[in-house]
């Protein structure tokens, strides 16, 4: 298995995750990358994983490197990020992505939706409507 195929592979097994693609050593992994990891608004709800390999990145739509991708179980995925590299503009960025476009509400959604005061339509059907399909 070759670690671009282990990190497709961890990348289907995730909900969230984010990906480096490029080399460890730059400032962009140093000071925005790891720090984003550590960040405590991200940092327990996304994995981190990072690979160099440009092949491998292409594979995944990077138009070239370095890039950050987010990895989600829903809307579209992987994403890249497009603003300044920079933590605060990254943990904006995932906190804003982390919430499908449209969900049935459940108590998983309490915190992204009200804790980050985040806009949000609600719509309320009778228990015979549960077959609708709004999808």
């Amino acid at each position: 298995m070759t670690a671009c195929d282990d990190l497709k592979e961890k990348t289907d097994n995730s909900k969230l995750c984010l990906v480096f693609f490029g080399d460890s050593s730059t400032k962009d992994f140093i000071h925005t990358f790891l720090q984003t990891a550590d960040n405590t608004q991200v940092s327990e709800k996304f994995q981190f994983f990072h690979i160099n390999d440009d092949a491998c990145a292409k594979k995944f739509g990077a138009q070239s490197t370095p890039a950050v991708a987010l990895f989600r179980k829903f809307d579209v995925s992987p994403i890249f990020f497009e603003g300044t590299l920079v933590t605060e503009n990254l943990v904006q960025w995932m906190k804003t992505s982390m919430v499908p476009t449209l969900i049935e509400f459940t108590e998983e959604y309490i915190e992204p939706i009200f804790g980050q005061k985040k806009a949000a339509l609600f719509l309320f059907r009778a228990p015979g409507d549960a077959s609708s399909d709004f999808s």
